[in-house]
């Protein structure tokens, strides 16, 4: 189907609106403010040439944070990597309530970065951690908390982001390794492959160029963490968490595709049949494994959050008492308490979730009309152009942020819920356009031929041939954006001043400013914001997997 040039106009003038306006412009005066003595409270601004880089370059804590943010990203990005793609692996076979199973692993990523430091924070302390409340039973004595010990904080921070980030990575590689078709698996088997090999010979090389991509949204996410850290640590002691501010991420991703290797015919015969019961009783064996496997995945992944609902409804442990016991009874009063603590906090709650809608939606319609563009068009940077979408969705926030605000004050749209919408709107859009671009590119042209022969325009196509054919792909993708757009902290943080304040923002005053807010209280609050993206997530558990990012790397 060919486009005209009224049609592209049609189907990019929108994202690009976006994008320039909220994203793009803010990311190039951000650069160029680099180069000058910018600042929001400056009236003029003269030209510095390299001053402010050798200044930085000069500052002892900026050595400090670029050693700390080079470990977390090091370290934090290969375990997420890897304890993520080894729990697809054991669900990708059949196994009775995996759907259940994959909803709960996810829990963890619906936790915003704030809400886990917060978490974390309480689960670490001595009177209601649950270190010593094992370690009273064990019969040991008491640990300071880690987050606090000046040699564990930066491991610690490291092991939060990996238990809240790598549940979302199986997200993403289960639909892939659940799609490599079973001959491939048997060959290597048939071949005496071990499970060593046939991880290296059929699953690696088959999702290689998604966990490319995945590594580089890892790689931009890890150097945009400082939420989990502020909360769980405080910032200190010393300089050992210190993080880099203003973070800049550009490069250029080279994906590869792995060669498939060649499909040997069927060897199995008849000399094999007298193996079939052991082959079954081995199968079974195997099968118990992979449960007891996974269970004990989602007891790690989960028991901080049954922790913290129990907190919630006032069954606390006893950490005084050698061994620990728990106080009660169970009561719902914590929930109300949260309304005495934060008197706004449900107008907060309504505020995040109106955001987060308005957001995705937007984020979805702008990206879903430039996604079909960039499917249907035929010139030669069409997948360079895609892969740039990768890199912008790959970009921290902090490094447009303050630039961004001084744009949306100019325009008077600081401290607006259109300002914050519109923002988080084109934070998560180029995920968005990725995401959608592969699905698109992946359905046949005949059916839009078809329409057009019919006598329908191009919006009746999109609508009424597209978006139908792709309404589980577009829904998931709905969802997966409102999680991160509830989630986010930093945009809404810096674009308000108090008139519009998110659940995220609000957790940040209770912490940040040291307010009175006691374990139980805080674990209600916390319960409560998870409440609206699992109930979400749970209602639409059964298209998620249609959110792929194999589609766009061609895996």
């Amino acid at each position: 189907m060919r486009m005209s040039g009224r049609d592209r106009i049609v189907l990019f003038t929108p994202l690009a609106i976006l994008l320039t306006g909220w994203l793009v412009l803010p990311a190039l005066l951000g650069l160029l403010a680099t180069f000058t003595n910018y600042s929001p409270f400056t009236a003029t601004v003269r030209f510095a040439g390299l001053a402010n880089y050798a200044t930085i370059l000069s500052d002892p804590q900026f050595g400090a944070a670029a050693r700390n943010i080079a470990v977390f990203t090091v370290v934090a990005v290969p375990l997420e990597l890897v304890i993520g793609f080894g729990i697809a692996y054991l669900l990708r076979r059949p196994l009775r309530g995996r759907s259940l199973w994959r909803m709960l692993l996810l829990l963890p990523w619906l936790v915003s970065p704030i809400a886990s430091g917060v978490m974390w924070h309480f689960l670490f302390g001595s009177a209601t951690g649950v270190l010593d409340f094992v370690l009273g039973w064990l019969g040991q004595p008491d640990l300071q908390s880690p987050a606090g010990d000046l040699r564990l904080a930066l491991p610690t921070a490291i092991a939060v982001e990996v238990w809240r980030v790598a549940p979302f990575v199986t997200f993403l590689l289960l639909p892939s390794l659940s799609a490599i078709p079973g001959e491939r698996w048997d060959e290597a088997t048939l071949a005496g492959a071990s499970l060593a090999g046939r991880l290296v010979k059929v699953a690696i090389p088959s999702v290689a160029p998604l966990l490319l991509t995945i590594t580089m949204l890892l790689v931009g996410l890890a150097f945009g963490t400082f939420d989990t850290v502020l909360i769980l640590t405080g910032g200190g002691p010393g300089t050992l968490r210190t993080r880099l501010r203003h973070q800049r991420l550009a490069c250029r991703c080279y994906l590869w595709m792995a060669d498939r290797g060649r499909r040997a015919c069927c060897r199995c015969d008849l000399s094999s049949a007298g193996h079939r019961p052991q082959r079954r009783v081995t199968a079974r064996r195997r099968d118990a494994t992979r449960v007891l496997l996974l269970a004990a995945m989602l007891v790690v992944f989960l028991a901080p959050l049954a922790w913290t609902a129990l907190a919630s409804i006032g069954l606390l442990p006893d950490n005084s008492t050698r061994p620990p016991s728990w106080t009660g009874p169970a009561t719902l009063e914590h929930f109300s308490e949260i309304g005495i603590a934060e008197p706004t906090f449900w107008q907060e709650l309504a505020t995040s979730t109106i955001a987060a809608a308005c957001a995705a939606t937007l984020a979805v319609a702008v990206s879903f009309f430039a996604a079909y563009g960039l499917a249907r068009s035929s010139f030669r940077a069409n997948r360079g152009v895609t892969q740039g979408f990768l890199v912008l969705a790959s970009l921290p926030a902090m490094a447009y942020v303050i630039p961004l605000s001084d744009v949306l004050r100019r325009v008077h749209l600081l401290d607006t819920l259109a300002g914050v919408v519109l923002s988080e709107a084109a934070v998560t859009a180029p995920l968005a356009v990725f995401v959608l671009y592969g699905a698109i590119a992946q359905l046949s042209v005949q059916w839009e031929e078809a329409a057009v022969l019919d006598g329908a325009g191009l919006l009746q196509v999109v609508g009424r041939v597209i978006l139908p054919l792709l309404t589980p792909t577009v829904a998931a993708t709905a969802v997966v954006l409102f999680v991160l757009d509830w989630n986010m902290l930093l945009v809404p943080l810096v674009l308000t001043s108090g008139e519009i304040k998110t659940i995220p923002v609000a957790m940040s005053d209770f912490f940040t400013f040291e307010r009175e807010l006691d374990w139980p209280t805080a674990a209600a609050a916390l319960i409560v914001s998870l409440g609206p993206v699992a109930v979400l997530v749970g209602l639409f558990h059964g298209v998620l997997d249609r959110f792929s990012l194999g589609a766009g790397t061609g895996a």
